[in-house]
């Protein structure tokens, strides 16, 4: 499911059986099915993993804290 998009694996939980069961979950699609790896790698190679869009979120959340601190301010000095 959601092999066309997908552009990795993913385990839940922070322990060494959930990262090898991931693992061999991936060494088996390599094995079996190494088209849906190549589909993988292509969507991983195209998707945009760039600073822009977070920076865009850190500098909107600065803008919000800075808003907050000045209303703050303005109310402590009334």
């Amino acid at each position: 499911e959601g092999l066309d998009v997908a552009t990795g694996f993913v385990f839940e939980g922070e322990t060494q059986e959930a990262l090898v069961a991931a693992m061999k979950e991936a060494e088996h699609l390599y094995r079996t099915a190494p088209e849906v790896i190549a589909r993988m790698r292509r969507a991983g190679m195209s998707s945009g993993f760039g600073w822009e869009a977070p920076a865009r979120s850190y500098e909107d959340a600065y803008r919000w804290a800075v808003g907050k601190h000045r209303q703050r301010r303005v109310r402590l000095a009334v």
